[in-house]
């Protein structure tokens, strides 16, 4: 006897199962259409359960099993990131058959690079973006991060050793990716410069060195200032120096004193002396007169000294 003919069904498979893309990428992926027994019979092919923004297209949409069709999954840059199932459906004959095929969709990601110019070779410094922090000997550093607005600080300043130190300009700020994807910092040399002095004590009062038009005192030394490699200053130390008791002040007969082009780090301390008013009278007045030895043109004299 003759063996009934076996009704018509089908299969759905897709190679690979699942993909992966960034926002507004696409994947492909291969979609079989298999006889599995009967007499052909049109099959028409559907895709569903795709995300927004996201469309899909076959190269072929219909045919008489066994056939093959090329599956393109294109996404938008609005397509949010997450994993997604897509479903592929084959009806046909009355039948419908089904495959899934995995979709991850990633956020598009952007390079940013900062580029960093006037520190010594092998000096470290760092920069800070988006709440993550590298570290570079080099000139660049890279990262990628999704499209967004981030703050970012770069290392500043940083030690170059004893009286030097490097300050970055800009040293912090935002950047919005994509729409800047690089950020220049220049780094400044600076030197350390240091004013005080020797010899001075609690009772001196009044200006002890002139430092770019402005004073100090005893009290306020010493007195650092960074100064950047190549400006222009000018200091002035006074040759006396005034005390808080009667008859008391402070010298230094060749006080320091210039206008400085910085290439270096400086501390300057030079030493003062006390000095002494010797007042002299004769009595009654217009008796006659006294004659010291040495002289003094002020009456001051060097602690210590023999008149």
């Amino acid at each position: 006897a003759l063996s009934a003919p076996q009704p018509f069904d089908f299969e759905v498979t897709v190679e690979p199962e699942s993909g992966s893309t960034e926002q507004g990428g696409s994947v492909a992926a291969t979609v079989t259409v298999r006889l599995i027994s009967g007499s052909p019979e049109v099959v028409a092919l559907s895709v569903s359960g795709l995300p927004s923004g996201a469309s899909a297209s076959l190269s072929q949409q219909s045919g008489l099993p066994t056939f093959t069709s090329t599956m393109v999954i294109a996404t938008s840059q609005s397509t949010p990131a997450g994993t997604y199932t897509i479903t592929v459906t084959g009806t046909g004959g009355g039948l419908s058959r089904s495959a899934t095929y995995t979709l991850a969709v990633s956020a598009e990601t952007y390079t940013v690079t900062f580029t960093q110019n006037g520190l010594p070779s092998g000096v470290e410094w760092s920069v800070t973006f988006g709440g993550q922090t590298k570290s570079s000997t080099g000139p660049t550093i890279t990262f990628t991060v999704p499209a967004g607005t981030y703050s970012w600080s770069a290392s500043s300043p940083i030690t170059g050793g004893l009286g030097v130190r490097y300050v970055a300009s800009p040293a912090s700020g935002s950047i919005n990716a994509p729409s800047q994807t690089e950020q220049l910092i220049t780094y400044a040399t600076e030197y350390q410069w240091i004013f005080s002095a020797s010899g001075l004590s609690s009772d001196a009062s009044g200006t002890v060195v002139v430092v770019d038009g402005v004073s100090y005192s005893y009290s306020t030394l010493p007195a650092t200032f960074w100064w950047r490699s190549g400006s222009t200053h000018n200091y002035a130390y006074q040759e006396y120096v005034g005390s808080t008791a009667s008859g008391k002040r402070y010298a230094n007969h060749s006080p320091p004193s210039g206008t400085v082009t910085v290439s270096g780090s400086n501390n300057l301390s030079p030493s003062y002396h006390a000095e002494y008013q010797l007042a002299v009278a004769v009595s009654p007045s217009g008796a006659g007169s006294v004659s010291l030895s040495p002289s003094s043109a002020d009456g001051y004299y060097d602690a210590g000294t023999s008149v």
